[in-house]
């Protein structure tokens, strides 16, 4: 074979390609090609119409990874954090909104609920504030919530009201023997007297005047009896209710009646500073009350066991007349209940 004749040498420089080292892409994403300097082979980067040149190759923007949008470039917006930014701010909208429902779909069910007990007010009736119950007036004869009594059944029970307690009442009526006879004691009827309507303080001491006052007391009933040297006024005072007699019985547990030693035989005892004994008791819607000491006026002492013995005697009495008062308002009625026991004695023991 012949020997090849050698090439001639170019006519043109050879010229050296510079290689551009692939920047590193953030985030772990593969480099992107760079784009060749123009040279063998290689058009330049042709210049739109108005448009900058694209650096990412044939009209494709540049890119910093799969999918994702351009990093900002210096002097650029962060489009990533605006978004981010304009996400939150339509999340808490949304939040606004929804506490905004709420509290207007409370609303609604309060105003309905509201609406719907002011309808059944007006139905039924308008629902009145509880308040205290009133104090006792003549014809009140229940309890002291204002609910009525039950119908009574016995003689105190007839005594227990005013509208069940309708024979006369007067001294007369009360204090009708002139001579009566107590745990085998005589007594003489010396004097009898009578307050003035819904006004007892002139047949009490003071402090008794303030409660009987307070509890509404009627009247006060008075009568002086005398057993040799001993004398003893007792006193049955009215009140609108059991009740009533009850808290003023209970008031009174250191109060006195005052000693009714004015008209007829009364002698003149228990006054000034002069020491007596006293007893007291209460009986239906009565309160009843005695005053006894020594006849000359002079203050009584242990030695004078008539004394106490005549103050406890007299409220025995007293109890008697108002039981035998109660079972004939019982018997007018036609109330007989079987086997009833006759009213108990109450208990009375003297104090100063």
């Amino acid at each position: 074979m012949p020997e090849q004749a050698t090439p001639p040498a170019s006519p043109f420089p050879a010229h050296a390609q510079p290689q551009q080292q692939a920047p590193q892409q953030p985030g772990g994403f593969p480099p992107q090609a760079v784009s060749q300097v123009p040279g063998y082979g290689y058009p330049p980067a042709q210049p739109t119409y108005g448009y900058p040149p694209q650096g990412g190759g044939y009209g494709y923007p540049p890119q910093s990874g799969y999918g994702y949008p351009p990093l900002a470039g210096p002097g650029e917006p962060d489009w990533m954090e605006l978004a981010e930014q304009n996400e939150a701010a339509n999340r808490r909208r949304k939040r606004l909104l929804m506490i905004s429902g709420g509290a207007l779909a409370v609303a609604a069910v309060v105003g309905i609920v509201a609406t719907t007990l002011v309808l059944s007010g007006k139905k039924d009736g308008p629902v009145a504030a509880p308040t205290s119950s009133a104090s006792p007036s003549a014809t009140d004869d229940g309890g002291d919530d204002g609910t009525p009594a039950p119908a009574p059944t016995s003689a105190e029970g007839f005594l227990s009201r005013v509208n069940t307690d309708t024979a006369p009442l007067t001294p007369k009526s009360l204090f009708a023997d002139d001579k009566i006879t107590v745990n085998g004691h005589q007594y003489a009827l010396a004097s009898t007297d009578v307050t003035t309507t819904k006004d007892c303080s002139a047949a009490v001491d003071p402090d008794l005047a303030k409660v009987a006052k307070s509890t509404g007391c009627l009247h006060v009933f008075r009568a002086t009896y005398v057993n040799g040297a001993t004398a003893v006024t007792l006193a049955i005072a009215d009140f609108p209710s059991s009740t009533s007699a009850a808290k003023a019985a209970k008031a009174a547990a250191s109060m006195t009646v005052k000693a009714l030693v004015e008209g007829g035989s009364a002698p003149k005892f228990c006054q000034g500073d002069a020491a007596c004994r006293s007893s007291r008791d209460s009986y239906g819607r009565y309160y009843m009350s005695s005053l006894a000491g020594r006849a000359d006026g002079k203050s009584a002492t242990a030695a004078d066991k008539a004394v106490p013995v005549a103050a406890r005697d007299l409220v025995r009495y007293a109890n008697t007349i108002l039981a035998a008062r109660g079972k004939a308002a019982m018997d007018a009625a036609g109330v007989t209940p079987a086997g009833s026991p006759p009213p108990a004695s109450p208990s009375a023991s003297p104090s100063n």
